[in-house]
């Protein structure tokens, strides 16, 4: 949010504080000595503020900034195409699909498709343009979080990997694994229940090859100890557990070049873990 040195177009001097604070009001509104400053050093063109603050319990996200090891993107959101607060007020413009619904424009920053709620996530884009390339890479893609609209592509879905646990592997696939496979290998007139079959019996197989995977990693006790946000009972801090603890080990970057793995925020509790680098 603005802090401070914030200038119009004209160079003249603003508080543009004053102005987020009136708009969020008291009670709401952090103050501006908590905030935790950060300094444009670039001078960006177009960029109202020389300093920024961050929220106070952002403390890793400053010290990250301070070193040049993280960025901030300031004024960031869903565009159809360039447009005026003239225009936006006339409609003479198209605007992103339900500009003002939470939902929707969580959808648009998923896929960067702002006149579409149906195009394909943006990871899964990159995912299959890299594996469809000549010579292709062999791409993974791993959410953390479930079924997530990021990694929708064309291409193989996304493995979800349980943040507490890793792989949630079925109980008894060692005696009825076979019988399993029967089952989903039958072929059926339906598209729709060759489709679940299919789905159903690759689940099983990738489940299996990835839980043994990386039930084999070797996960470091070295993420706690270094991390002083670290909470157990984070949401965000688990996610984060299972990308540097798992992800990354050798097993699966025999057979993957380019790991696309997804966290997610989901609540406010999730807010506070010690960054990795």
């Amino acid at each position: 949010m603005p802090h401070s040195g914030c200038k119009d177009a004209d160079g003249a001097s603003l508080d543009l504080y004053a102005e987020y604070a009136a708009v969020r009001g008291e009670g709401l509104a952090i103050p501006r000595d908590d905030l935790l400053p950060i300094t444009d050093t670039l001078q960006a063109p177009g960029q109202a503020c020389s300093t920024f603050g961050l929220h106070p319990r952002l403390t890793e996200v400053q010290t990250l900034f301070g070193e040049g090891a993280a960025a901030l993107f300031a004024n960031v959101g869903a565009l159809a195409e360039p447009i005026t607060k003239a225009e936006f007020k006339a409609k003479t413009k198209p605007l992103p699909l339900s500009l003002f619904a939470h939902n929707a424009q969580q959808i648009a920053a998923a896929n960067l498709h702002a006149d579409s709620l149906t195009a394909k996530g943006v990871m899964g884009r990159l995912a299959h343009a890299l594996a469809s390339q000549d010579p292709p890479y062999r791409v993974g893609s791993y959410s953390i979080d479930g079924n997530q609209k990021i990694l929708q592509g064309d291409g193989e879905p996304a493995r979800i990997i349980n943040r507490k646990s890793g792989i949630d592997q079925f109980t008894y696939y060692s005696t009825l694994g076979e019988t399993l496979a029967n089952l989903s290998a039958t072929r059926a007139r339906s598209v729709f229940a060759e489709t679940y079959g299919s789905s159903l019996g690759e689940a099983f197989e990738q489940s299996e090859g990835l839980g043994a995977t990386l039930e084999s990693a070797q996960v470091s006790d070295e993420y706690a100890a270094a991390n002083a946000a670290y909470d157990p009972n984070s949401q965000l801090c688990q996610q984060f557990e299972q990308v540097t603890c798992r992800c990354p080990c050798r097993s699966i970057s025999r057979y993957v070049h380019l790991p696309f793995t997804f966290p997610s925020l989901r609540s406010p509790s999730s807010s506070a873990c010690g960054a990795t680098r």
